[in-house]
């Protein structure tokens, strides 16, 4: 499913395996994009084709740093990422 997404459209991806499935948690840029991204009939399709049930979608705050694989850490100042 990943790679059928435009590039430059999630920050960060993350998949959790859950006692009841998985939990999916992206960032993007940008609430705008997130809100076009998780609302917009071509995710939803995507999720369709890749076999899983229908989303549930929170918007869960504003990422305020993380860390990437390589240990650099990453600041989101100034930026709304969702």
């Amino acid at each position: 499913m990943l790679a059928l997404l435009p590039e430059g459209q999630l920050d960060l991806h993350l998949c959790v395996e859950t006692k009841d499935g998985i939990a999916v948690l992206d960032t993007c840029p940008n609430k705008e994009v997130f809100d076009r991204f998780s609302s917009g009939r071509s995710f939803h399709e995507l999720v369709a084709a890749a076999g899983l049930p229908p989303a549930e979608i929170q918007h869960l705050g504003i990422v305020k740093s993380f860390v990437l694989p390589s240990g650099q850490k990453e600041a989101a100042s100034g930026t709304d990422q969702p």
